[in-house]
C-alpha cells in the first residue's frame, strides 16, 4: 500500500467542508467493503476504528494484503484520506496503532507464556520482552547475539517464540524439532534445532503462528515489551523505547 504524507492543514479543511455529524455517527459504515469502494486496492480487514470529532474525521487502521495503514474517512462519507494526521507535530495514527498493539497485547497476555519455545534471563533481569524469530530469517540470525548483549547489559529477559514464516520452506520443520528437542538460547546462538517431530512441538507452533496474527506481527524479528508495544527489527534505541 503506498502511503501518502497528509498535511493536517488539509484534512482540517477536507474535515470542515463536511456535513456536520456527531462523534457516534463519524465511523457509521465505515465497513472493509464500504473504503474497498472508495480505494482503489482491496481492503482485507479494518483492524480499529476511532471517530475523531474535533477533526471531523473517522480513522481507520487497514490491513490490504500484508501491509497496515491508516485511513481518514469524511464525515460526508465522500473522501478518504490515506496517509496520517499531524497536529502539533505528533502523528495520531502512530498513537492509535501503539493503542490498538497494546489493547491486543492485553488480551492475549496470558496465553503468551504457553507459546514461548526458550528464554534468555541474564541474572537480576526484572522484566521481559517477548522476541518473535524465524529460524531462517537472515536478519534475525545476524542480529540475535546483540539481542543477547542488549538483554545481558539492560537485565532484561527475551523470552523467544519461534514464529515460521511462509516464505521460509524449511523454518516450520526447524521450529517444530526445536521445541520437541528442548532447546536453549545457547542452541539458538548457534543455530542448532535438536530433537525429532512431536505432536506437541506442531501444536505449539500454530499456536505461535495464531498468536502472530492475533498480536499483528507479520514479520522477523519483531518485539513486544512488558506493557505491548511492539517494534519490528533490531535496534538497541526500539528495545529502550518498549520496555521503558
Amino acid at each position: 500500500m503506498k502511503k501518502i504524507i497528509l498535511f493536517a492543514a488539509l484534512l482540517l479543511m477536507l474535515g470542515a467542508a463536511a456535513q456536520p455529524s456527531g462523534a457516534s455517527d463519524l465511523c457509521s459504515g465505515v465497513t472493509k467493503e464500504f473504503l474497498s469502494s472508495k480505494l482503489p486496492f482491496k481492503v482485507d480487514e479494518v483492524l480499529d476504528k476511532q471517530p475523531l470529532p474535533d477533526y471531523k474525521l473517522c480513522q481507520v487502521i487497514i490491513r490490504a494484503q500484508s501491509d497496515k495503514g491508516t485511513a481518514y474517512v469524511t464525515a460526508n462519507k465522500q473522501g478518504v484520506l490515506l496517509g496520517n494526521l499531524f497536529v502539533n507535530k505528533q502523528a495520531y495514527a502512530e498513537k492509535a496503532m501503539n493503542t490498538m498493539n497494546e489493547r491486543s497485547f492485553r488480551k492475549n497476555e496470558k496465553n503468551l507464556p504457553g507459546v514461548v519455545a526458550f528464554s534468555y534471563k541474564p541474572t537480576g533481569a526484572k522484566k521481559a520482552i517477548y522476541m518473535f524469530t524465524d529460524p531462517d530469517c537472515p536478519a534475525c540470525n545476524q542480529t540475535k547475539a546483540e539481542v543477547q548483549q542488549w538483554a545481558f547489559e539492560k537485565k532484561v529477559e527475551v523470552r523467544v517464540v519461534l514464529f515460521p514464516l511462509p516464505m521460509h520452506p524449511a523454518a516450520k520443520d526447524k521450529s517444530i524439532k526445536g521445541i520437541c528437542g528442548n532447546m536453549t538460547f545457547d542452541h539458538y546462538i548457534r543455530g542448532e534445532y535438536p530433537g525429532q517431530s512431536c505432536k506437541d512441538g506442531e501444536k505449539k507452533v500454530e499456536a505461535s503462528i495464531k498468536m502472530a496474527s492475533e498480536l499483528g506481527i507479520d514479520g522477523t524479528p519483531s518485539f513486544i515489551g512488558p506493557t505491548g508495544k511492539k517494534t519490528t527489527g533490531f535496534s538497541r534505541q526500539a528495545l529502550d523505547r518498549i520496555v521503558q
